[in-house]
């Protein structure tokens, strides 16, 4: 069957002889009518046409929101498939858009030990869920200034029986600037197949603007001198640039396709800066101008050229998006937290 798309008020409609399938942007769902014999010249002009199409879609929409909610809540959410760990409240940059206060986050106090770092994994590691992925993420502040705690937790998995016996992988992945990069580190990156997530917001000039040292001093030289040396050494493991769109925004497809070109990304991923509003209060918003909106359509429309580049497979939140709708999947929520993905911090008891 042939359809022809349509714009019918704020919908997106492709017509067929007796049918018709709109699409939803929000939920990332197509859904099909079938009977509907309005054309789209009619509806433009018939008012009655156009209340019967929404009739017909509520109707659609009212029945499939139930399924989903009942779907949703209906599942148990007891289980833990992710665990982010604050392994540290130290930061050696001083990037001008922190949120984390530092590093801190104007909550943290200190860093997991080892045996804190085990505990907090284990707690959570008995409640996994036995039908997904166990996925770690090693966090800060700056994670690899505490690698005696990051080393602890995968010295755990090899000697764990119950590790062993989880029916699903085990992903450990870091967020962290690369700024410390020794031997015994890069050691443990290569046993553990880590996955790297290296934040770098573009090129020299923005990194360097936006990210430098405390002291003031530049960091992308010895940032991406790091990440060659870890892609030599570990080839096989996934690394991300994590960029962050503050200032500027205006050249964020340039600054994207000259750090594909590198070959050294296995993807992007790509967010607006959190922006504090009041120093007294954790209150914040994200950095979403025009230049950042327009940026992104650019890179969506160049898209094909993109994944040209070398080992480069793409920006994650794009290929997500083109997930939902090529398979019809719907996200209530991209982000888990409390449902699965949970957060665990350093907290010292007073006497």
């Amino acid at each position: 069957m042939r359809f022809s798309l349509h714009r019918i008020a704020d919908l997106q409609v492709a017509f067929g002889e007796e049918s018709l399938i709109v699409f939803f942007p929000e939920t990332s769902r197509l859904v099909q009518i079938n009977g509907f014999h309005h054309s789209p010249e009619d509806l433009k002009t018939d008012p009655a046409g156009i209340l019967e199409l929404y009739g017909r879609l509520a109707e659609l929409q009212k029945s499939l929101n139930a399924q989903i909610v009942q779907a949703y809540w209906n599942t148990p959410k007891a289980h833990v498939s992710a665990l982010n760990l604050n392994l540290t409240d130290r930061c050696n940059l001083a990037c001008v858009y922190c949120y984390a206060r530092g590093g801190n986050y104007q909550r943290l106090q200190q860093e997991f030990s080892p045996d804190g770092a085990v505990k907090a994994v284990s707690s959570a590691f008995a409640q996994a869920d036995p039908e997904q992925d166990f996925r770690i993420e090693f966090f800060g502040g700056e994670p690899f200034l505490n690698t005696p705690a990051i080393e602890a937790v995968l010295r755990l998995q090899q000697k764990s029986r119950a590790w062993k016996n989880h029916p699903r992988r085990t992903h450990n992945r870091v967020s962290s600037n690369l700024t410390h990069l020794d031997e015994p580190l890069l050691g443990l990156i290569a046993e553990s197949k880590m996955i790297l997530s290296i934040s770098i917001d573009g090129t020299q000039d923005a990194q360097d603007d936006q990210r430098p040292f405390k002291d003031g001093s530049p960091s992308y030289a010895l940032i991406m001198d790091h990440v060659r040396t870890v892609r030599e050494r570990c080839p096989e493991n996934t690394i991300i640039a994590r960029m962050t769109v503050y200032r500027h925004d205006e050249h964020l497809t340039d600054m994207l396709r000259e750090l594909a070109s590198t070959g050294i990304f296995d993807y992007a991923s790509i967010y607006p800066a959190a922006i504090h509003t009041d120093e007294k209060k954790d209150i914040g918003n994200s950095y979403f101008s025009r230049a950042f909106h327009e940026q992104f359509l650019r890179i969506a429309d160049e898209y094909s050229n993109l994944l040209k580049l070398g080992r480069f497979k793409g920006v994650l939140e794009l290929n997500r998006y083109c997930q939902l709708l090529l398979t019809g999947k719907l996200a209530l929520n991209h982000c888990r937290a409390g449902s699965g993905y949970f957060t665990a911090s350093h907290v010292p008891i007073n006497p």
